[in-house]
């Protein structure tokens, strides 16, 4: 039961061999399983929860490391770039649109 609940929850496979929920189809009727549907729909819970709340601290990680990396050179980017404008407006006279 646990794991058909980590198989759909966590793995996000919906082609598991019993139904879910407990119940099982036998000669089109459907017999009642183990019963332990309120289990299964607490353990897809718990599973999404935890995946969504591990996704989001590692997308949060990554983007206060870029902030921060990027913030600490920033001016020396902005040095850079006013630097290479410098030249190119002395050597060829006037802005050059490189990117054209």
């Amino acid at each position: 039961v646990l794991l058909s609940a980590m198989m759909i929850g966590g793995l996000g496979e919906v082609d598991v061999p019993k139904d879910v929920l407990g119940t099982k189809t036998v000669g089109g009727d459907s017999v009642p399983g183990t019963g332990m549907a309120g289990y299964q729909y607490a353990m897809f819970g718990a599973l999404s929860f935890v995946v969504f709340v591990g996704l989001g601290s590692i997308l949060t990680g990554m983007m206060v490391s870029a902030y921060a990396r990027h913030s600490a050179r920033s001016q020396e980017f902005l040095l850079r770039e006013r630097a290479g404008m410098a030249c190119d407006y002395k050597i060829f006279g006037g802005f050059v649109d490189w990117v054209s």
